[in-house]
Protein backbone atom coordinates (compact mmCIF):
# COMPACT_ATOMS: atom_id res chain seq x y z
CA UNK A 1 0.00 0.00 0.00
CA UNK A 2 1.51 3.53 -1.30
CA UNK A 3 1.24 6.43 1.20
CA UNK A 4 1.61 10.02 1.03
CA UNK A 5 3.28 11.92 3.78
CA UNK A 6 2.52 15.43 4.40
CA UNK A 7 4.60 17.48 5.78
CA UNK A 8 4.25 21.06 6.11
CA UNK A 9 7.31 23.48 7.44
CA UNK A 10 7.86 27.20 8.44
CA UNK A 11 11.72 28.03 9.48
CA UNK A 12 12.24 24.38 11.06
CA UNK A 13 14.51 24.42 13.75
CA UNK A 14 17.98 22.89 12.11
CA UNK A 15 18.32 20.21 14.70
CA UNK A 16 14.80 19.27 15.38
CA UNK A 17 13.92 18.99 11.40
CA UNK A 18 16.90 16.68 10.71
CA UNK A 19 15.70 14.05 13.51
CA UNK A 20 12.21 14.37 12.44
CA UNK A 21 13.40 13.17 8.95
CA UNK A 22 15.85 11.06 9.46
CA UNK A 23 13.41 8.96 11.32
CA UNK A 24 11.17 9.10 8.16
CA UNK A 25 13.97 7.56 6.46
CA UNK A 26 14.50 5.11 9.32
CA UNK A 27 11.17 3.51 8.93
CA UNK A 28 10.59 -0.61 9.05
CA UNK A 29 8.38 0.43 6.16
CA UNK A 30 9.10 1.38 3.05
CA UNK A 31 6.15 1.98 0.34
CA UNK A 32 6.21 5.82 0.76
CA UNK A 33 7.08 9.01 -0.10
CA UNK A 34 6.70 12.99 1.72
CA UNK A 35 6.03 15.73 0.05
CA UNK A 36 7.67 18.65 1.94
CA UNK A 37 5.35 22.35 1.37
CA UNK A 38 7.32 24.93 3.07
CA UNK A 39 6.10 28.23 4.14
CA UNK A 40 9.50 29.81 4.33
CA UNK A 41 12.16 29.56 1.77
CA UNK A 42 14.09 26.71 1.09
CA UNK A 43 17.22 27.95 0.51
CA UNK A 44 17.16 28.70 4.19
CA UNK A 45 16.79 25.02 5.08
CA UNK A 46 19.10 24.03 2.76
CA UNK A 47 21.84 26.21 4.45
CA UNK A 48 22.36 23.94 6.63
CA UNK A 49 24.51 21.24 5.99
CA UNK A 50 22.99 18.15 8.48
CA UNK A 51 19.52 19.19 6.52
CA UNK A 52 21.54 19.58 2.62
CA UNK A 53 22.06 15.81 2.47
CA UNK A 54 17.78 15.51 2.40
CA UNK A 55 17.24 17.91 -0.68
CA UNK A 56 17.31 15.62 -3.30
CA UNK A 57 16.82 12.37 -1.96
CA UNK A 58 14.25 10.61 -4.03
CA UNK A 59 12.08 9.81 -1.15
CA UNK A 60 11.59 13.97 -0.50
CA UNK A 61 9.10 16.21 -2.56
CA UNK A 62 10.11 19.66 -1.80
CA UNK A 63 8.11 22.50 -2.70
CA UNK A 64 8.38 26.51 -1.69
CA UNK A 65 5.06 28.50 -1.42
CA UNK A 66 4.98 31.59 -3.19
CA UNK A 67 3.74 33.34 -0.40
CA UNK A 68 2.25 32.11 3.17
CA UNK A 69 -0.17 29.82 3.39
CA UNK A 70 -0.43 29.09 6.98
CA UNK A 71 -0.45 25.95 8.74
CA UNK A 72 -3.99 24.73 7.56
CA UNK A 73 -3.62 25.83 3.94
CA UNK A 74 -0.13 24.25 3.87
CA UNK A 75 -1.24 21.07 4.89
CA UNK A 76 -3.64 20.99 2.94
CA UNK A 77 -1.42 21.99 -0.41
CA UNK A 78 0.55 18.76 0.87
CA UNK A 79 -1.99 16.51 0.70
CA UNK A 80 -3.18 17.28 -2.05
CA UNK A 81 0.05 17.14 -4.01
CA UNK A 82 0.39 13.67 -2.60
CA UNK A 83 -2.70 12.98 -4.47
CA UNK A 84 -1.12 13.26 -7.89
CA UNK A 85 0.46 10.17 -6.65
CA UNK A 86 -1.13 6.86 -6.66
CA UNK A 87 -1.77 6.99 -2.76
CA UNK A 88 -4.42 5.01 -0.71
CA UNK A 89 -3.72 6.65 2.21
CA UNK A 90 -2.05 9.95 3.62
CA UNK A 91 -0.32 10.59 6.82
CA UNK A 92 0.70 14.00 8.31
CA UNK A 93 3.82 15.10 10.09
CA UNK A 94 5.29 17.70 11.84
CA UNK A 95 8.30 19.34 11.37
CA UNK A 96 9.74 18.75 14.74
CA UNK A 97 8.60 15.31 16.11
CA UNK A 98 10.27 12.08 15.89
CA UNK A 99 8.88 8.89 14.37
CA UNK A 100 9.43 5.45 16.21
CA UNK A 101 10.68 3.06 13.00
CA UNK A 102 7.34 1.47 13.24
CA UNK A 103 4.89 4.15 13.07
CA UNK A 104 3.84 3.80 9.34
CA UNK A 105 4.11 -0.16 9.99
CA UNK A 106 1.83 -0.60 12.80
CA UNK A 107 -0.69 2.06 11.42
CA UNK A 108 -0.63 0.73 8.16
CA UNK A 109 -1.21 -2.92 9.94
CA UNK A 110 -4.76 -1.84 12.11
CA UNK A 111 -5.65 0.44 8.86
CA UNK A 112 -5.91 -2.62 6.45
CA UNK A 113 -7.93 -4.62 8.73
CA UNK A 114 -10.57 -2.30 8.77
CA UNK A 115 -12.87 -1.33 5.61
CA UNK A 116 -13.01 1.98 4.23
CA UNK A 117 -13.50 4.81 4.93
CA UNK A 118 -11.34 4.90 7.56
CA UNK A 119 -9.07 6.82 9.77
CA UNK A 120 -6.10 5.08 12.45
CA UNK A 121 -4.33 7.35 15.08
CA UNK A 122 -2.43 6.23 17.79
CA UNK A 123 -0.73 7.69 20.95
CA UNK A 124 2.09 9.35 21.32
CA UNK A 125 5.19 10.21 23.98
CA UNK A 126 5.64 13.67 25.33
CA UNK A 127 9.08 14.53 24.31
CA UNK A 128 10.69 17.36 25.84
CA UNK A 129 14.01 19.51 25.79
CA UNK A 130 15.21 20.24 29.27
CA UNK A 131 17.55 22.49 31.07
CA UNK A 132 20.83 20.57 29.28
CA UNK A 133 19.62 21.01 25.97
CA UNK A 134 18.65 17.24 26.25
CA UNK A 135 15.71 15.34 24.61
CA UNK A 136 13.74 13.70 27.94
CA UNK A 137 10.49 11.75 27.02
CA UNK A 138 7.74 12.53 29.79
CA UNK A 139 5.91 10.25 31.83
CA UNK A 140 2.74 10.56 30.61
CA UNK A 141 1.81 10.09 26.73
CA UNK A 142 -0.68 12.27 25.05
CA UNK A 143 -3.94 10.24 25.50
CA UNK A 144 -2.93 10.44 29.53
CA UNK A 145 -2.20 13.75 29.85
CA UNK A 146 -5.63 14.66 28.14
CA UNK A 147 -7.21 11.96 29.69
CA UNK A 148 -8.56 11.82 26.02
CA UNK A 149 -11.93 9.98 25.28
CA UNK A 150 -10.79 7.62 22.08
CA UNK A 151 -14.01 5.48 22.38
CA UNK A 152 -16.26 8.26 21.13
CA UNK A 153 -15.56 9.03 17.83
CA UNK A 154 -19.14 9.57 16.48
CA UNK A 155 -19.91 12.84 13.94
CA UNK A 156 -21.35 14.22 17.35
CA UNK A 157 -18.75 13.92 19.22
CA UNK A 158 -16.17 16.24 16.77
CA UNK A 159 -18.41 18.45 16.66
CA UNK A 160 -17.86 18.86 20.30
CA UNK A 161 -14.11 18.18 20.47
CA UNK A 162 -11.34 16.65 18.29
CA UNK A 163 -9.50 13.74 19.79
CA UNK A 164 -7.22 13.00 16.87
CA UNK A 165 -3.12 14.84 16.45
CA UNK A 166 -2.52 15.11 13.30
CA UNK A 167 0.97 13.69 13.17
CA UNK A 168 -0.53 10.93 14.76
CA UNK A 169 -3.24 9.90 11.93
CA UNK A 170 -3.11 7.82 8.90
CA UNK A 171 -6.64 8.02 6.29
CA UNK A 172 -7.93 7.17 3.19
CA UNK A 173 -7.07 9.25 0.17
CA UNK A 174 -10.53 9.24 -0.68
CA UNK A 175 -11.67 11.87 1.98
CA UNK A 176 -8.86 14.51 0.56
CA UNK A 177 -10.29 13.51 -2.87
CA UNK A 178 -13.95 14.15 -1.85
CA UNK A 179 -13.21 17.14 -0.17
CA UNK A 180 -9.73 18.69 -1.34
CA UNK A 181 -10.41 21.84 0.62
CA UNK A 182 -10.00 22.34 4.71
CA UNK A 183 -12.96 25.12 5.72
CA UNK A 184 -11.18 27.28 7.85
CA UNK A 185 -13.51 26.46 10.92
CA UNK A 186 -12.20 23.07 10.98
CA UNK A 187 -8.47 24.98 11.06
CA UNK A 188 -6.29 21.86 10.93
CA UNK A 189 -6.45 18.78 8.75
CA UNK A 190 -6.44 16.52 11.74
CA UNK A 191 -9.61 18.06 12.75
CA UNK A 192 -11.55 18.09 9.24
CA UNK A 193 -10.60 14.34 8.14
CA UNK A 194 -11.18 12.85 11.63
CA UNK A 195 -14.76 14.51 11.28
CA UNK A 196 -15.07 13.09 7.53
CA UNK A 197 -13.98 9.54 8.22
CA UNK A 198 -16.40 9.80 11.02
CA UNK A 199 -19.10 10.92 8.95
CA UNK A 200 -18.33 8.11 6.00
CA UNK A 201 -16.75 5.18 8.09
CA UNK A 202 -14.77 5.43 11.26
CA UNK A 203 -12.24 6.58 13.40
CA UNK A 204 -10.05 3.68 14.82
CA UNK A 205 -7.59 3.82 18.13
CA UNK A 206 -3.86 2.55 18.43
CA UNK A 207 -3.56 2.60 21.88
CA UNK A 208 0.32 2.79 21.74
CA UNK A 209 3.18 5.65 21.23
CA UNK A 210 4.42 5.49 17.66
CA UNK A 211 6.12 8.82 17.90
CA UNK A 212 7.67 11.40 20.35
CA UNK A 213 5.47 14.98 19.99
CA UNK A 214 7.88 17.73 20.63
CA UNK A 215 6.81 19.87 23.26
CA UNK A 216 7.96 23.61 23.33
CA UNK A 217 6.63 27.12 22.36
CA UNK A 218 6.37 27.19 19.17
CA UNK A 219 4.02 24.50 18.97
CA UNK A 220 1.13 25.54 16.20
CA UNK A 221 -1.17 23.17 18.17
CA UNK A 222 0.22 21.55 21.52
CA UNK A 223 -1.48 18.83 24.32
CA UNK A 224 -3.20 20.44 26.49
CA UNK A 225 -3.38 18.36 29.94
CA UNK A 226 -6.94 17.94 31.57
CA UNK A 227 -6.44 19.94 35.01
CA UNK A 228 -10.05 18.85 36.45
CA UNK A 229 -14.29 19.36 35.47
CA UNK A 230 -14.19 22.48 37.59
CA UNK A 231 -10.62 24.50 36.29
CA UNK A 232 -10.33 27.70 35.18
CA UNK A 233 -7.52 29.87 34.15
CA UNK A 234 -5.76 31.34 37.16
CA UNK A 235 -7.02 34.95 37.46
CA UNK A 236 -10.43 34.92 35.09
CA UNK A 237 -13.07 37.22 35.85
CA UNK A 238 -16.55 35.63 36.02
CA UNK A 239 -17.01 37.55 32.78
CA UNK A 240 -14.08 35.99 31.09
CA UNK A 241 -15.55 32.87 31.44
CA UNK A 242 -18.74 33.47 30.41
CA UNK A 243 -17.46 34.84 26.98
CA UNK A 244 -15.51 31.43 26.85
CA UNK A 245 -18.72 29.67 26.74
CA UNK A 246 -20.16 31.59 24.51
CA UNK A 247 -16.55 31.40 22.50
CA UNK A 248 -16.94 27.32 22.09
CA UNK A 249 -20.75 27.18 21.81
CA UNK A 250 -19.89 29.35 18.34
CA UNK A 251 -16.91 27.63 17.72
CA UNK A 252 -19.40 23.86 17.58
CA UNK A 253 -21.68 26.22 15.48
CA UNK A 254 -19.33 27.25 13.57
CA UNK A 255 -18.44 23.42 12.61
CA UNK A 256 -21.64 22.48 11.76
CA UNK A 257 -22.09 25.39 9.78
CA UNK A 258 -18.74 24.68 7.55
CA UNK A 259 -20.30 20.79 7.36
CA UNK A 260 -23.62 22.37 5.87
CA UNK A 261 -22.35 24.49 3.39
CA UNK A 262 -19.31 21.50 2.26
CA UNK A 263 -22.33 19.25 1.88
CA UNK A 264 -20.99 16.68 4.59
CA UNK A 265 -24.07 14.37 5.20
CA UNK A 266 -24.19 15.16 9.09
CA UNK A 267 -27.43 13.55 10.73
CA UNK A 268 -30.12 15.43 12.15
CA UNK A 269 -29.49 13.92 15.35
CA UNK A 270 -25.71 14.88 15.19
CA UNK A 271 -26.65 18.57 14.80
CA UNK A 272 -29.49 18.72 16.94
CA UNK A 273 -27.58 19.82 20.45
CA UNK A 274 -25.70 22.40 18.62
CA UNK A 275 -28.24 24.21 15.74
CA UNK A 276 -31.83 23.73 17.68
CA UNK A 277 -32.52 26.74 20.20
CA UNK A 278 -33.31 25.03 23.76
CA UNK A 279 -31.04 27.17 25.70
CA UNK A 280 -28.50 24.24 26.43
CA UNK A 281 -30.60 21.74 27.64
CA UNK A 282 -29.46 19.01 24.76
CA UNK A 283 -25.93 19.57 25.15
CA UNK A 284 -26.51 19.30 29.35
CA UNK A 285 -28.21 16.19 28.78
CA UNK A 286 -25.09 14.50 26.93
CA UNK A 287 -22.68 16.06 29.77
CA UNK A 288 -24.82 14.19 32.24
CA UNK A 289 -24.60 11.21 30.25
CA UNK A 290 -21.05 11.29 29.77
CA UNK A 291 -20.21 12.01 32.98
CA UNK A 292 -22.39 9.63 34.81
CA UNK A 293 -23.00 6.52 32.72
CA UNK A 294 -20.40 4.14 33.56
CA UNK A 295 -19.42 2.82 30.12
CA UNK A 296 -19.56 6.08 28.89
CA UNK A 297 -17.77 7.95 31.31
CA UNK A 298 -15.80 10.30 29.44
CA UNK A 299 -15.10 13.53 31.96
CA UNK A 300 -13.37 15.66 29.11
CA UNK A 301 -16.20 15.46 26.60
CA UNK A 302 -18.61 16.01 29.58
CA UNK A 303 -17.27 19.32 30.29
CA UNK A 304 -16.66 20.39 27.27
CA UNK A 305 -20.84 19.17 26.56
CA UNK A 306 -21.29 21.43 29.77
CA UNK A 307 -19.24 24.86 28.41
CA UNK A 308 -20.90 24.53 25.18
CA UNK A 309 -24.52 24.45 27.06
CA UNK A 310 -23.82 27.67 28.98
CA UNK A 311 -22.88 29.37 26.15
CA UNK A 312 -25.89 28.50 24.16
CA UNK A 313 -27.92 29.47 27.06
CA UNK A 314 -26.19 32.38 27.48
CA UNK A 315 -27.63 33.86 24.29
CA UNK A 316 -27.98 37.54 25.73
CA UNK A 317 -23.86 37.76 25.04
CA UNK A 318 -23.89 39.04 21.64
CA UNK A 319 -21.07 36.91 19.57
CA UNK A 320 -19.07 40.45 18.55
CA UNK A 321 -18.24 40.42 22.42
CA UNK A 322 -16.73 37.18 23.08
Amino acid sequence: MRIGIALAVYRPHPEFFEKQLQSLLDQSYHDWFCVITSDSPLDEIFKNEKLHQFKNHARFRWHENEERLGVTKNFEKAVQICLREKVEAIACADQDDVWYPQKIARSVEVFQSYPPIRLVHTDMHLLYRNEKGEDVIGTETGWQAERRGIHHVQPRHFLIRNIVAGCAMLFDADLARMYPVIPEEFYHPDYWYSFLASVYGKVYSIPEPTYAYRQHKENALGISPFKGFFYTAPQSSLMDVLKKFRRVYFKSRDLVSAAVREKVPVSFFAKFPITVFDLGFSLSLMGFYYLLVPSERDVPLARACFARALGKALFFIPRPWV
